[in-house]
């Protein structure tokens, strides 16, 4: 018996090692899934400026010369020099005596679309050794025109925080509208799908709200690009500020259109939002160059409570025949989706015998009785 008890820790012994290789794998597994995640992060820093300054790492914009165009405060680590005094400077001034021809090498690699991560320690003021990687900068239609220089992530990834942030950032960037900072068309789409199940098991409604905003490409095409993207900023920013709970989420459907989901909200409720909503636009009076009013939206409006195993695509759907409604009924206007033979259809539109009924509701918000959206000021 004796005999074997050497035998049993050696087996013990070899198990605990395979199960540390298996760790070891699966550890070299997650980094090259970070680094792949963070090159995706930093090609996207141009849709998240925020991104640049809040992130712990040191992080510099070159453009294509090489001339440093934005930094953060961590950068002054990098280079040793104060982030103020570091945007026009050519980044070449702080690259190690004799690196200079290496430097240029990696620079060419990444304006051809590449990542550069070497061994090369090319900032002379690094004391700790550290070594820096590129990534190709693109532009919204995919372009690379710079360089984006941070740490190399190896030399972070014992960094918890670092980790956390740079996960966290990914999500929003996933998840957010790069113009107008709402969430975008994906992450409304899951939320539906999500808030529809859950309604549907409580037998409680679910009110969605379509927004489209008037004559948008007169606007664009008098204007210009620049103050159409500013104009849906603004308005995207007014529609936020009009929903109030964290549950409600608004949304850029795609465009110059929005959407926006309102769980266990009723059918005055939801008028009264939306009424809202159309009050906080035509409040911006953003001027229109070819219209005799400001800037205004459309809205269509769908209430129900969703059927277990039925698509919500039923809601918007409805809710985004409501819309068509109120744009073909003079626009600037609320149009709700009403199930046929609801007492509270006052001017109505009809589709046909079978389907709804659209009720034209065009009232202001400060005609409204208290808030019944259960929302509050908060």
């Amino acid at each position: 018996m004796q005999s074997e008890r050497p035998f049993a820790e050696t087996e013990h012994l070899l198990a605990r090692i395979r199960d540390l290789e298996g760790q070891l794998e699966r550890s070299r597994a997650n980094e090259l899934q970070l680094r792949a995640r963070l090159a995706q992060a930093l090609e996207e820093l141009q849709q998240s400026n925020q991104l640049i300054d809040s992130a712990p790492m040191p992080v510099l914009l070159l453009d294509r010369s090489g001339r440093i165009t934005d930094a953060n405060d961590a950068a002054e680590e990098l280079v040793g020099r104060p982030e103020a005094a570091l945007v026009g400077v050519s980044v070449e001034e702080f690259v190690v005596v004799g690196q200079g021809a290496r430097w240029r090498e990696a620079m060419e690699k990444v304006l051809g679309g590449q990542p550069f991560r070497g061994a090369e320690q090319f900032f002379a003021d690094r004391a700790d050794g550290s070594k820096v990687i590129l990534y190709p900068y693109r532009d919204a239609e995919g372009d690379v025109v710079g360089v984006v220089v941070t740490e190399d992530v190896e030399e972070l990834k014992d960094s918890r925080s670092t980790l956390e942030f740079v996960n966290s950032e990914l999500k929003d960037l996933v998840n957010r509208d790069p113009l107008t900072q709402v969430a975008n068309r994906r992450a409304y789409e899951n939320a539906l799908r999500r808030e529809s199940s859950r309604c549907a098991r409580r037998e409680s409604p679910l009110a969605i709200l379509m927004i489209d905003v008037d004559h948008f490409k007169e606007f664009n095409d008098s204007c210009g690009h620049q103050a159409g993207d500013q104009c849906l900023r603004q308005i995207a920013k007014a529609l936020g500020n009009s929903i109030r709970r964290p549950g409600d989420l608004l949304a850029r459907y795609g465009g110059e259109e929005f959407v926006a989901m309102l769980p266990e909200t009723d059918l005055e409720g939801a008028r009264y939002v939306a009424a809202r909503m159309r009050a906080a636009v035509a409040s911006l009076q953003i001027e229109h160059p070819t219209q005799d009013r400001p800037v205004t939206v459309s809205l269509g409006v769908c209430v129900a409570v969703p059927k277990p195993g039925e698509s919500a695509q039923v809601l918007v759907d409805r809710a985004d025949r409501a819309l068509y409604h109120a744009k073909n009924s003079g626009r600037d206007r609320v149009v709700v989706a009403m199930e046929r033979g609801d007492k509270a259809v006052r001017r109505s539109v009809k589709t046909g015998d079978d389907g709804p009924v659209f009720e034209v509701d065009d009232r202001a918000e400060h005609d409204r009785p208290d808030d019944p959206s259960g929302e509050g000021d908060g």
